[in-house]
């Protein structure tokens, strides 16, 4: 599932645009990040507390049902759960039906534009992972078929290393890719255990 988005003006198009010119890991393009993780962080108002709330009652109903359910990290800066407040989602309902779904290409996205790191998701919320979608980036270009060509990568074997044999695997494509792409993508995911 999506937890929503914070109250907040969209901010990834200039994230974009300091990616392609190169400016992202300098001293003013870090200062630009924590700027709008400030921005983020006091936009929020009530909605976070509401989004717990949302999912305590998701969660009685999943207890019911005896379903697990899977909360995605996401792409864009101004949605809901970033890495902080999936920590704090996790720690608030241990024990409970909500789980992690990690999502390959949002968290390399967010690596490649300086907010999280990849591999810290994988670090902190492995233990109640459920499942992942599968899918390469390239910059800040996401859905595409491993293993895409380019810079930003993502790191199949460092995810792999995560992964539990009861992990649910869904390779997430764009469109654009060809069927002979995705199968591609399939048998190279298999090759390195993954799919």
């Amino acid at each position: 599932m999506h937890g929503g988005a914070v109250p907040m003006e969209k901010v990834t198009l200039s994230l974009q645009k300091k990616y392609d010119d190169d400016l992202l890991h300098s001293d003013d393009g870090q200062r630009y990040i924590n700027g709008l993780k400030i921005l983020r962080l006091g936009s929020r108002g009530a909605t976070f507390g509401q989004l717990l709330k949302s999912l305590e009652e998701l969660n009685e109903t999943a207890e019911k049902a005896r379903v697990l359910v899977g909360i995605e990290n996401r792409y864009y800066m101004r949605e809901y759960p970033n890495f902080e407040e999936l920590a704090v989602i996790f720690r608030s309902m241990a024990g409970s039906m909500i789980r992690y779904w990690h999502d390959t290409g949002h968290a390399q996205a967010q690596e490649n534009l300086g907010i999280t790191p990849h591999e810290a998701y994988l670090k902190e919320f492995s233990d109640v992972m459920i499942g992942v979608h599968l899918h390469d980036v390239d910059g800040y270009t996401d859905h595409m078929a491993p293993p895409a060509k380019g810079r930003g990568s993502v790191d199949f074997d460092m995810v792999g290393r995560y992964l539990k044999p009861e992990t649910l695997r869904i390779l997430e494509l764009k469109t654009a890719v060809t069927e002979e792409q995705a199968e591609g993508a399939i048998s190279w995911l298999g090759e390195k255990g993954i799919a």
